[in-house]
């Protein structure tokens, strides 16, 4: 997870209600080509001052895309403004799924009454658990292309919290290699 540190001009009130504004758009616009093709359908943004997540929402068919995920607090700053701190990158809840999957398969194994039965319960949990972790396998300094699609937004209703007038951008997420 990447850490979110920042201090805007806007009060906290306006930052929540720019988020929220953008959220309804997100909920109504098209995702980027190149995240519809990993199954994302829109991005989601969950609101309980003062706490703001960013996460997507998926089609049922595509388990291994989206789980990126932004959560970030949005306090008053003492000068004035608001000062925001937060994380955003992948999610941990699919890696705690794999020791879940893991570890219920290997207590199956352990209590199977021959050897055909617990090789088999075995070689399940084995194929759950690679399955399950697949999408968080591979060199630690590749792009989170999901994720920085998130803070990019989220830094964009910053900027119109704060009245600057910016165009959206344009994202068009580079293919992970």
């Amino acid at each position: 997870m990447k850490e979110i540190i920042r201090e805007v001009d806007a009060s906290p009130d306006d930052v929540l209600a720019a988020v929220r504004e953008d959220a309804r758009e997100w909920r109504e616009s098209a995702i980027p080509p190149a995240l519809r093709k990993r199954g994302i359908v829109r991005v989601e943004a969950r609101i309980r001052p003062p706490y703001v997540e960013l996460r997507f929402r998926l089609n049922a068919s595509d388990r291994n895309a989206g789980t990126a995920i932004l959560r970030a607090a949005v306090i008053a700053a003492p000068g004035g403004g608001a000062r925001i701190r937060g994380e955003y990158g992948r999610g941990s809840g699919e890696l705690l799924g794999c020791g879940l999957v893991l570890a219920a398969f290997v207590a199956l194994a352990w209590t199977a009454t021959d050897a055909t039965s617990a090789l088999v319960a075995s070689a399940f949990a084995f194929m759950n658990f690679v399955f399950m972790l697949v999408p968080h396998l591979g060199p630690r300094g590749r792009p989170d292309v999901e994720a920085d699609y998130l803070m990019q937004r989220f830094e964009h209703a910053l900027a119109v919290a704060e009245g600057k007038a910016l165009p959206k951008p344009a994202i068009t997420p580079a293919r992970r290699p």
